[in-house]
């Protein structure tokens, strides 16, 4: 253990968690399962929960933050008092869609809509699918870095999600995922999906991360998605985070393209009090595109971090990264998004953009668009906007009889449509735009 660290009784805590959980599930210490469980706690302990001096989280104390609102001792609760008619509350709930249902990290497959005998698309629980594939899950981290929580992640995993589709299967209807906390402890909830697209597959995601205690209850989640996109695959994942006042969450994801593949991530952050979300792409082989939007609309003391890679490997790629941020009251968010093009990436496309709207002088924005380039033909772009409602369009709206408030609510859309008209899903379109009005208008 890093001896060296300020509150080192964060890890130690964590030690506490780690024990009682290889109790309770009465780990065979010689098992395969056991020891990546315990190799990865190892690395946990050696590289420790970031603090300000780390650069990657400069702005963003995860150890002030955990040391001062949390037991971390204590681990996720029971499942089984949540009910079906509790995903009422849901957005998404009409569509037809096979939805996967995960409460404190644990797939209940009685709330969920799976597809039966299906050769087109297989979605299992980890868990139940025994020792064999829960270990085989923990070999397809494709993390290219070390991160602490990553491998907390992999230590504390106790269920997950996969979804897989088969070769030439376009998939007609959506999986909706939703990562359902239920408040009821202030310890740690682990979570992990991993999905894997084949060759000319396509699939469209859509995973809600929601706390149903809302502002009352203090919780972290740390939550792994790893996917894979074979050649001429397709892939649409939104990642929607509408958390609770009271929320920490991490979460990262991994996504790795082959050959013509297109990946496009959304990611829409409206809720929680410390929100950290690490993409990172890696571009294989030639002829891939890849697209990155974000929106984090944020009021009060949020505070909301995306750190965003994207590594170009072959000639012939093009990435397209458009993220935005709203900021009210004394919110805080980060944009750090790095572009690698390796020498080998000739004739590499690669835009990206982070802009930003401030609406009050205690709010603040940090933001850092990074290229680093090893290929002499190629087309990049990077930039970085920050402002205030634009006065002169105010005072337009406003002196055709449109109220202060309305008018800044017409303004910011405007804003936030170049991502809104983005996202195919109508009622996901609508129910974005309302929660971003509830939240900043």
């Amino acid at each position: 253990m890093n001896k060296e660290l300020q509150n080192p009784e964060i890890e130690q805590d964590f030690k506490i968690a780690f024990d009682t959980l290889e109790k309770s599930i009465d780990a065979n210490e010689s098992s395969e399962l056991h020891l990546k469980r315990k190799a990865a706690f190892d690395a946990f302990l050696k590289l420790a929960i970031p603090h300000a001096k780390n650069e990657e989280y400069k702005y963003t104390n995860f150890r002030k933050a955990l040391a001062k609102d949390f037991s971390l001792q204590k681990l996720s609760s029971k499942s089984d008092k949540f009910e079906k008619s509790d995903l009422d509350q849901f957005p998404c709930q009409t569509f037809d869609a096979y939805k996967v249902v995960l409460v404190n990290g644990v797939l209940r497959t009685d709330l969920s809509s799976l597809p039966e005998n299906d050769n087109a698309i297989t979605i299992k629980g980890v868990k139940a699918s025994g020792e064999q594939v829960f270990s085989t899950l923990l070999d397809e981290n494709i993390i290219s870095e070390p991160d602490a929580f990553v491998a907390l992640n992999t230590a504390f995993l106790q269920d997950g999600v996969i979804v897989e589709v088969a070769k030439n299967q376009q998939i007609g209807k959506p999986v909706v995922i939703y990562r359902i906390n239920t408040g009821d402890f202030e310890g740690l909830l682990t979570t992990r999906s991993l999905v894997k697209l084949e060759e000319s597959a396509s699939l469209d995601v859509i995973e809600f991360t929601v706390n149903t205690k809302g502002n009352d209850r203090k919780t972290f989640q740390n939550h792994l998605t790893e996917v894979r996109v074979a050649a001429n695959a397709q892939l649409s994942y939104y990642k929607v985070q509408d958390e609770g006042e009271a929320s920490h969450l991490v979460d990262n994801t991994e996504v790795v393209q082959y050959r013509d593949s297109v990946a496009s991530i959304y990611t829409f952050t409206l809720g929680g009090k410390l929100v950290r979300n690490n993409l990172n792409i890696s571009l294989e082989e030639e002829h891939i595109q890849t697209n990155m939007y974000g929106l984090y609309p944020v009021k009060d003391k949020q505070h909301v971090d995306n750190h965003t890679t994207v590594d170009h490997k072959k000639a012939h790629c093009e990435s397209n990264e458009l993220y935005k941020g709203i900021m009210a009251d004394k919110a805080t968010a980060i944009f750090n998004g790095k572009i690698y093009v390796r020498p080998q990436a000739q004739k590499t496309n690669a835009f990206q953009s982070n802009n930003n709207i401030v609406l009050s002088d205690h709010a603040t924005i940090n933001t850092k668009p990074q290229l680093e380039i090893w290929a002499d033909d190629v087309k990049c772009s990077h930039g970085a906007t920050t402002s205030s409602v634009d006065p002169e369009q105010m005072f337009y709206l406003q002196a055709r009889g449109v109220g202060k408030s309305s008018a800044q609510r017409i303004l910011l859309r405007a804003f936030a449509a170049e991502i809104f008209e983005k996202v195919k899903f109508e009622e996901l379109r609508e129910y974005l735009g309302k929660k971003m009005d509830t939240l900043i208008g």
